[in-house]
């Protein structure tokens, strides 16, 4: 006989206790869990030099550090101490880690989220996909808990952007990277000008993340090593007089406005061809200029342009795995069930009602509806707070090389995904 399936329904942090508590149920049976558990934080340093100060820095707070060359991970006795300990920290210096609550935590280094299906053996045991529980009133905001592994009543205060916002703090937890304080007062991003789904792919099936960019263990030898990406610069000598180009990477579009002479022309191209970014140029007979390598080999491949040499090479590491690309995986998998899920459920209503199926409400239907709106919405403002140049997520690196490796459009169920290191 299958073991019964369970949801979790609730979990709260006990600081007096120093334990989590959590609550799984079913339509007819209520489970109680608790583990202990001490709440960190982590942080990326710029040398493991630098996180063995860092470590020492905060010595005098009753913690536990962990490190692994440039990352550390800070541990309290409570989350009160480690709230001290993290202040101590981003007003010591200029490094400003993430910093969440015990219980989402807890949630991300498990890989549970509420209202997940789970088994009950001696440790519960996640399954690989969500449940609809008819003892669960399905809102919003449950929904957004699932998505974000946080409680219910805090998501039921979120906008879609502050969906985004936690999805991608999540990440930035995971990836021991900060959050950016730096505002480049650009243009707003035109969102209707991306496909989500396919940067999200662009994502996935490259590794691409705040923390496997340009990493230490990769570095690529030449430009046609296998992990090098098209955001790579090469010096281009120019073939044709006063001509413009669009270029694959809208950011690098801007940076060059932002950095070059004849803005006026520029603003004006713009204008007339209502592009949706600044295009690059005007560029002369003989001209030298670093552009992006896709652009490059468009740019030669078309006669406009000769590779001269490469510039700076820009590349992905082969030996650990994404958080970003493992989360917007996780993501799509959870938006393809309730898609498949919510296929059968109406091929079911159709055959058992006929055409009259559709005409009386229906909790599961309307659940499922309701998930795959929201967790499409998500998606979108998540791959925009990841290019919009005015974010907090914004790393010019990381847009340049979604943007770059975009045209492959893999299918998502074919993506494999690199294991994770143990640091997390």
């Amino acid at each position: 006989m299958p073991s019964p399936t369970y949801t979790l329904a609730e979990l709260r942090y006990r600081e007096a206790k120093r334990r989590i508590f959590a609550k799984f149920v079913n339509e007819s049976d209520r489970q109680k869990y608790s583990c202990e558990f001490h709440p960190c934080f982590t942080l990326k340093a710029p040398s493991a030099q630098m996180a063995k100060k860092l470590g020492a820095l905060i010595g005098d707070f009753s913690i536990g550090v962990i490190q692994e060359g440039q990352f550390l991970k800070v541990f309290c006795e409570t989350f009160k101490e480690l709230k001290k300990a993290y202040v101590f920290l981003c007003n010591a210096t200029e490094i400003k880690p993430v910093l969440l609550e015990a219980e989402r935590q807890f949630l991300l280094q498990k890989g549970w989220s509420y209202f997940d299906g789970f088994v009950m053996e001696n440790e519960p045991k996640k399954l690989n996909h969500f449940i609809f529980n008819e003892c669960i009133d399905y809102d919003k905001a449950a929904i957004l808990a699932n998505l974000l592994s946080i409680m219910p009543e805090d998501a039921a205060r979120l906008t879609n952007s502050d969906a985004a916002t936690v999805f991608l703090e999540n990440v930035l937890y995971a990836s021991c990277e900060p959050l950016n304080n730096t505002i480049n007062c650009t243009p707003p991003l035109v969102r209707a000008k991306f496909d989500a789904k396919l940067l999200a792919h662009a994502i996935i099936e490259n590794n691409i993340g705040f923390e496997t960019l340009n990493c230490d263990c990769c570095k690529p030898h030449s430009i046609e090593a296998s992990n090098v990406l098209g955001s790579s610069f090469v010096v281009a000598k120019f073939m044709q007089n006063a001509f413009f180009f669009n270029s694959a990477i809208p950011c690098y579009a801007n940076l060059f406005h932002r950095t070059h002479t004849n803005k006026q022309s520029r603003e004006i191209r713009k204008r007339e061809y209502s592009l949706h970014s600044f295009p690059v140029g005007p560029l002369f007979e003989g001209q030298i200029e670093a552009v992006p390598l896709v652009d490059a080999l468009k740019l030669e491949s078309e006669g406009w342009a000769t590779i001269i040499k490469p510039d700076s090479l820009h590349w992905v590491c082969k030996e650990k795995g994404s958080a970003l690309a493992e989360s917007i995986l996780t993501l799509l998998r959870k938006l393809q069930y309730a898609e498949l899920m919510l296929q059968e459920l109406e091929r079911e209503m159709l055959a058992e009602k006929g055409l009259g199926a559709f005409l009386g409400e229906n909790p599961k239907k309307a659940y499922l509806d309701e998930y795959v709106n929201i967790a499409s919405s998500l998606l979108s403002n998540i791959l925009y707070k990841l290019l919009d140049e005015n974010s907090t997520f914004f790393r010019y690196e990381l847009a340049a090389a979604i943007y770059s490796t975009a045209g492959k459009n893999p299918k998502v169920q074919n993506i494999t995904v690199i294991p994770k290191t143990s640091r997390q």
